[in-house]
């Protein structure tokens, strides 16, 4: 009796193994779950942002989306996806707003490089206002 009490708790103790996070991300659907849960909440989307901006993986991340925006494909998927374009303009203004130093770069960047007037004049409002 006393052995098969101590097998039934064994047995137990296994059974709740808890998954591991590397376990977890493995599973597709838990790994989706867990992306949605995190996106669609405030301050752990905030978090999640905080720990992304310290880490070399997303560096890496950046400089290919970087280096993909400067290639011939992302100029012309910028040109198509007017939608894209004014996101990223918008954003960029945003920074700008909040970056003294992104700002006069920027600018210097603009004096240096007239054509850059032609995208924006392509993203101004038409309406007059």
């Amino acid at each position: 009796m006393k052995y098969a009490i101590l097998t039934g708790l064994v047995f137990m103790a296994a059974c709740t193994h808890q998954q591991t996070t590397e376990e977890l991300l493995k599973n597709n659907d838990s790994r989706h779950n867990i992306m949605q849960a995190i996106s669609n909440d405030h301050d752990l989307a905030n978090e999640m942002l905080n720990n992304l901006a310290n880490s070399p993986a997303s560096a890496d991340l950046v400089k290919s989306n970087c280096e993909f925006m400067k290639s011939e494909k992302g100029g012309a998927l910028i040109k198509k996806d007017t939608a894209m374009r004014n996101m990223i303009i918008s954003n960029y203004l945003f920074l700008l707003n909040h970056d003294s130093v992104l700002c006069d770069k920027t600018c210097t960047q603009m004096s240096l490089n007239p054509s850059i007037y032609r995208v924006l004049g392509n993203n101004r409002n038409t309406t007059g206002k």
